[in-house]
C-alpha cells in the first residue's frame, strides 16, 4: 500500500481537477467548432468552468509539491492538539479537520498554527485534543506545518502508547490500517460501521464481521465510566472517547479505553454509569461490540 503523506491528497485533487478540466475544455472546442448560439454560449460555459478546474487543480498541485517539500527538508518537531473543528468539506468521504496545534520544534520558542487536513477514515482516531502529533516545519516559513502521518502518535489521556502498537476497544466498526488487535489489522472501535475492506478485515466485510461477532461472540455488558464526546462526526455518527469496565460471565472484569464511534440517535445513550450490552470475541478479549439496538 502507497505511503500516506500529507501531500497525498492534494496531489490526487490535483490530477482530477486538470483532468476533468482538459475534458471540459474539449467539449467546450467541440461546440464551438459545430458553432451555433446555443452551441457557442454551451462552449463558452464549458470553457469558463474548464478554466477554473485547471486553476484549482494547479493550485492544488503546488500545495501538494510544497507540502512533500516540508515533508522531506523540513524540521522535524511536535505539535500537541489543542483544539478541532469540522470544516464540512469531504474528498472521498474523507473528512477535512482544522486542527489548531501547538508546535514544538527543538531550539525554538513553543508556538500556535492552524492548519486544515483531509484525513483519511483509517487515520481519524490518531486526532484527539490533547494528543502529540509529529510534525515537519518549513525552514523558512514557520506558520507552514505538515503532519507526518507516518511517524507514531503519542496519544492523550485514556489512550496510552503508540497506535502503532496493540490498542484496546470496543468493536462495532473499524478503520482499515496496520493496527495490532484485530484480524487483518484494523483497529477495533465501538459504535457502528465507519469505512472498511475486505484486506483490511481478513477477507471479510464490517458487516460480515459483525454477524460473526453476533453468531460466535460471548455475551456480555460493559459499563461506561467516562465518555467524551470529541466534537469529531464522520457522516451521521459522532466519535467519542470512552473507558468502561467489561463482564464477561465466567471471566475476570477488565477495563477497556477505546475511541467510540456512535449513531447520532444512540449518542443520548452513552453517558457515564450506563450498562450495555456487549459480544466479545472468545479469542480476543480486545474486540468487543456493543450491541446498540438492545441499549
Amino acid at each position: 500500500m502507497p505511503q500516506f503523506t500529507s501531500s497525498t491528497f492534494g496531489k490526487y485533487t490535483g490530477a482530477w481537477l486538470i483532468g476533468t478540466a482538459i475534458f471540459e475544455l474539449a467539449l467546450a472546442g467541440m461546440f464551438f467548432f459545430i458553432g451555433g448560439s446555443g452551441m457557442v454560449l454551451t462552449g463558452v460555459i464549458l470553457g469558463v468552468v474548464g478554466i477554473i478546474l485547471l486553476l484549482f487543480g494547479i493550485g492544488s498541485r503546488r500545495k501538494a509539491a510544497q507540502n512533500q517539500r516540508i515533508d522531506e527538508t523540513g524540521l522535524a518537531g511536535t505539535a500537541q492538539i489543542v483544539g478541532m473543528t469540522q470544516t464540512g468539506m469531504y474528498l472521498n468521504e474523507n473528512p477535512q479537520i482544522g486542527l489548531q496545534l501547538n508546535v514544538t520544534v527543538p531550539g525554538r520558542n513553543p508556538y500556535q498554527v492552524e492548519v486544515r487536513q483531509f484525513v483519511p477514515l483509517m487515520l481519524l482516531m490518531r486526532l484527539q485534543v490533547g494528543a502529540t502529533l509529529p510534525v515537519k516545519v518549513d525552514q523558512q516559513d514557520p506558520s507552514k506545518v505538515v503532519i507526518d502521518w507516518d511517524s507514531p502518535v503519542q496519544a492523550a489521556g485514556a489512550f496510552p502508547g503508540s497506535w502503532g502498537g496493540a490498542v484496546p476497544g470496543a468493536y462495532g466498526g473499524a478503520v482499515p490500517g496496520a493496527y495490532a488487535g484485530m484480524p487483518g489489522g484494523a483497529m477495533p472501535m465501538a459504535g457502528v460501521p465507519m469505512v472498511t475492506t475486505s484486506v483490511s478485515m481478513g477477507g471479510q466485510d464490517v458487516d460480515q464481521m459483525r454477524a460473526q461477532m453476533a453468531a460466535t461472540g460471548l455475551d456480555g455488558t460493559a459499563t461506561i465510566h467516562t465518555a467524551q464526546d470529541t466534537g469529531v462526526a464522520v457522516g451521521n455518527n459522532k466519535v467519542f472517547s470512552v473507558s468502561m469496565t467489561v463482564n464477561v460471565p465466567g471471566r475476570a472484569p477488565y477495563q477497556e479505553t477505546s475511541a467510540a464511534m456512535v449513531p447520532l440517535e444512540d449518542a443520548p445513550k452513552i453517558v457515564a454509569g450506563v450498562t450495555v450490552p456487549v459480544k466479545v470475541a472468545p479469542d480476543n478479549p480486545n474486540l468487543v461490540m456493543i450491541q446498540w439496538d438492545r441499549v
